[in-house]
């Protein structure tokens, strides 16, 4: 089993695997979290957990809390996904623009390792 190291900013894209990027694909491997992933990236602006919320329970089928979603939704944040922005003392999450290149940079590179062991 491979050991994931932090690795600092200058040696990113060399093919090594990051402590953020492993981060970043657990969050993503919850199906709560990627609904919610669809849903700011639909949004229009920033979207606050009530409105998170009316659309996560329509979307999922079932009720989930405002706690609930804001724990899901500070794992987004924490691994770079979406941003936050206050307004007293409401949240209002938005997606990060560069979110998904990161993760996809890291599936690209797997991939080409993957064409060249072929």
């Amino acid at each position: 089993m491979e050991t994931v190291r932090r690795v600092s900013p200058e040696r990113k894209g060399t093919g090594m695997t990051t402590y953020e990027d492993v981060q970043r694909f657990k969050a993503l491997a919850d199906p709560t979290r990627l609904t919610l992933l669809q849903i700011i990236s639909r949004g229009d602006g920033l979207l606050n957990v009530i409105d998170l919320r009316e659309k996560l329970n329509v979307q999922l089928g079932r009720r989930l809390s405002q706690p609930t979603i804001s724990h899901h939704l500070g794992i987004l944040r924490d691994a770079r996904l979406v941003d936050s922005t206050k307004d007293g003392l409401e949240a209002f999450y938005r997606l990060r623009s560069d979110a998904l290149t990161c993760a996809m940079e890291v599936l690209r590179t797997i991939a080409r390792r993957q064409e060249v062991a072929v």
